[in-house]
């Protein structure tokens, strides 16, 4: 199945700009990478190459200045990498699961150390010493988001990627012991596990806002969580292909096909029915909230990015990104 299957049925009304300086973080951020040296296999840069991360975070963030920019991009680049290195690789492979736990801990630690600057290095082979690679690289992102939010509040921020590391590890066991999950568990965590809500309290500390002022509206809430659910379901659709072929169970497509026993093209189209429900579903209260309160300058702001965020990833899969291929 070729990315662009799906094209003509999945709606998205949303327009899309991209970020002027785009050419500029792309080649800081390959930068970025050589100075870390994670670049030692020779496949990585070709995966960065495919994927174009710097191409998703100039449509997510059309108007960010070039240092936020900057630093989101390294971000995206670097879960290339660890996806790449780790989750990806991992399924299918038992003996490598304690060490990842033992990695997302180490870099859990990190945003646990209130920006201070421990190297934390472990000597040993090179599998060690690729993860103390991904470590100082890691460090790096989050000692120059100090730099750029001096007074940044980190609890939500960092609950949000623990989270994140929980649910991926949930879809690794999944894998490994051959188990299709039920699709009403694996949509209340498929947020967490593709990194939804992470993404969105790396925004809040891009912009300075706090997570806990913009969710007090329940309207609100609901945007974000249907914005997730588009952009993450979409996701599995063109995913399906890559991640059927090394075994992956945790794929929405692959659970409505195995647990409701449909073609493959059947739980494609009724995947994409999900999709296009939530983008009706999240374009009608997008509409109606003007109505329903008034809406603060920062709420406002937020309401934008998500638009940015949910139609920004479509336009990234369709004209940039060869990560699907």
């Amino acid at each position: 199945m070729r990315k662009h299957f799906p094209s003509s049925h999945l709606e998205c009304p949303l327009s899309v700009s991209v970020n002027p300086h785009l050419t500029m973080v792309k080649e800081g951020a390959l930068r970025w990478v050589q100075h870390f040296q994670l670049f030692t296999q020779e496949d990585i840069l070709h995966r960065l190459d495919l994927a174009a991360p710097w191409d998703l975070s100039a449509r997510v963030y059309p108007h960010l200045s070039s240092e936020k920019l900057q630093v989101i991009t390294d971000w995206l680049v670097w879960a290339v990498i660890y996806d790449a290195l780790w989750c990806d690789e991992i399924e299918g492979n038992a003996r490598h699961v304690e060490r990842l736990v033992s990695l997302q801990h180490r870099l859990i630690d990190v945003l646990k150390e209130g920006w201070t600057d421990h190297s934390g290095h472990i000597s040993g082979g090179e599998s060690l010493r690729w993860e103390n690679s991904l470590i100082e690289a890691w460090r790096n992102i989050i000692g120059r988001l100090r730099e750029v939010i001096p007074n940044a509040e980190l609890y939500w921020f960092t609950q949000s990627f623990d989270q994140y590391f929980q649910a991926t590890m949930w879809e690794v066991m999944q894998t490994l012991n051959h188990t299709t999950p039920e699709q009403s568990l694996y949509v209340k965590l498929r947020p967490f596990s593709g990194g939804g809500y992470a993404f969105l309290e790396f925004r809040h500390l891009l912009e300075g806002v706090s997570s806990l002022d913009i969710r007090k509206n329940v309207f609100v809430r609901q945007l974000e969580a249907m914005a997730n659910n588009h952009v993450l379901w979409s996701n599995d659709i063109f995913s399906y292909p890559k991640e059927v072929a090394r075994g992956a169970t945790s794929n929405l497509v692959w659970i409505v096909q195995e647990k409701s026993r449909l073609s493959i093209d059947q739980a494609i189209q009724h995947v994409v029915s999900m999709c296009n429900a939530e983008m009706r579903a999240y374009s009608d209260l997008r509409a109606l909230l003007p109505e329903l309160g008034k809406i603060d300058s920062i709420t406002a702001a937020y309401l934008s990015f998500l638009d940015d965020y949910v139609g920004g990833h479509l336009d990234w899969v369709y004209k940039a990104t060869h990560r699907y291929d």
